[in-house]
């Protein structure tokens, strides 16, 4: 629950930080419902690592992200060929 709740305070902070970040630079914020989409995703890759949670770093987990996009770059690529 506890995690939970962190990554709760997580997102609502860093979704703060992004609303000033963009009005800073005169910048449109991105969608709140991209934002979620990024995060839910972000922590299904995480959970999918077979590691033992307590193993896994933060350099795992954007590893694997960078390797996901890529490979759903390529497979975007081969639909529009």
């Amino acid at each position: 629950m506890q995690r939970i709740l962190s990554l709760a305070y997580l997102m609502v902070w860093r979704w703060n930080e992004h609303l000033t970040a963009s009005d800073l630079l005169n910048r449109e914020p991105a969608p709140i419902l991209m934002v979620a989409a990024s995060a839910d995703a972000g922590c299904r890759i995480a959970d999918a690592i077979k590691i033992k949670k307590g193993a896994l770093t933060v350099n795992m987990v954007l590893s694997r992200i960078g390797r996901e996009i890529e490979r759903q770059c390529k497979a975007f690529e081969s639909f529009g060929a």
